[in-house]
């Protein structure tokens, strides 16, 4: 008999019995949090270029990893990586006016903010999967819209479905929001 758990650790995501990546979020954060006492300390010593150089290094990887799959998740989960980032971006620029958002401060920077970077990756995938280049397991679980249909209209052509999630995917939306900005890998 198996047993049943509540989360899980699979290739470094934390799963959840309701895939609802609190857990992983959380882990994320916490992760962060730790890096930021680091970069604290080393703003005094370090130009600003340094610090977003920093920032690319140690935080960008933990942000990026599998933020396609847990990108998704509630809002209040994900405030929780973006208030640190925020608190990135303030160390950075030296800002410490509450009065100008942090997403602002990213825009200053030119880096992207938690969501801008979830959609840049999503977009990156969805142009791997349109020319053919995206991993081998995602070929089987993405069908063009077109060939559930028996006919193609506008709201049809760019559109990819997700058998198992009963989701639509549009290509347009993400293709127009994955532009190239200063900052992006």
């Amino acid at each position: 008999m198996l047993d049943q758990i509540e989360t899980a650790s699979y290739l470094g995501c934390t799963l959840d019995q309701y895939l609802q990546w609190d857990v992983h979020i959380n882990a994320v954060a916490t992760k962060l949090s730790q890096k930021l006492g680091i970069l604290k300390y080393l703003k005094k010593y370090v130009t600003q270029s340094h610090l977003i150089h920093l920032y690319k290094t140690p935080f960008q990887p933990c942000i990026d990893y599998c933020i396609t799959i847990w990108g998704y998740a509630a809002e209040r989960h994900l405030n929780k990586v973006q208030r640190i980032m925020n608190a990135v971006a303030r160390i950075t620029t030296g800002n410490i006016d509450y009065d100008v958002r942090g997403v602002e401060l990213f825009k200053q920077l030119g880096l992207m903010n938690l969501k801008e970077r979830r959609d840049y990756f999503m977009s990156v995938l969805a142009f791997k999967y349109v020319n053919g280049t995206a991993p081998f397991y995602l070929r089987d679980v993405l069908t063009p819209a077109a060939s559930t249909h028996t006919r193609v209209n506008r709201s049809t052509s760019d559109n990819y479905y997700i058998s198992h999630m009963s989701t639509v995917i549009c290509l347009s939306n993400l293709l127009s929001t994955g532009r190239r900005r200063p900052g992006t890998p």
